[in-house]
C-alpha cells in the first residue's frame, strides 16, 4: 500500500460508527468518527481527509446529501460517499455516490482502491 488514506465517518449508531472504525482500522487506516453533523464539519474545516462516508439519516436538522453539500462546498479534495440502509434512497445529485448497508470490508476495500484515491494495492 502507498499510503495510509484518513477518513471521516458520520453515522448517527455507535454500533455502526464502531463496525466501520474496526474495518477501517484493520486495512491500516485513520479514522475519524462522529455521531452529529456539526462536530464531523467542524473537524473537517481543521482537518484534511481523504473519504467520507456519511449516513443519509442524521439528527438535527441535516441529512447525509446536506452535510455532503456542505463538504463539497467547502474542501472539494474529499471524496464523499453517502452510506445508507434504505435501498429506496437514491441521491437526486450525480455526483453524490451512494453506499448501501451493510458496509462490509469488501465495499470499502472498492472505495478505497477503485475511487480516484492513490493506492496501487487491489482489492483481494
Amino acid at each position: 500500500m502507498d499510503r495510509k488514506l484518513n477518513i471521516i465517518a458520520l453515522d448517527n449508531e455507535n454500533t455502526t460508527l464502531t463496525a466501520i472504525s474496526f474495518l477501517i482500522t484493520a486495512m491500516g487506516h485513520d479514522v475519524s468518527i462522529f455521531t452529529n453533523a456539526t462536530d464531523a464539519l467542524s473537524s473537517l474545516k481543521n482537518n484534511f481527509f481523504d473519504i467520507a462516508l456519511i449516513d443519509y439519516r442524521l439528527p438535527g436538522k441535516l441529512n447525509g446529501v446536506n452535510v455532503i453539500d456542505e463538504i463539497n462546498k467547502s474542501n472539494s479534495q474529499t471524496e464523499c460517499f453517502l452510506i445508507t440502509g434504505d435501498h429506496l434512497i437514491e441521491s437526486d445529485n450525480s455526483q453524490i455516490k451512494v453506499i448501501n448497508k451493510p458496509l462490509t470490508d469488501k465495499k470499502l476495500k472498492q472505495i478505497f482502491y477503485n475511487n480516484n484515491n492513490s493506492l496501487k494495492e487491489k482489492p483481494q
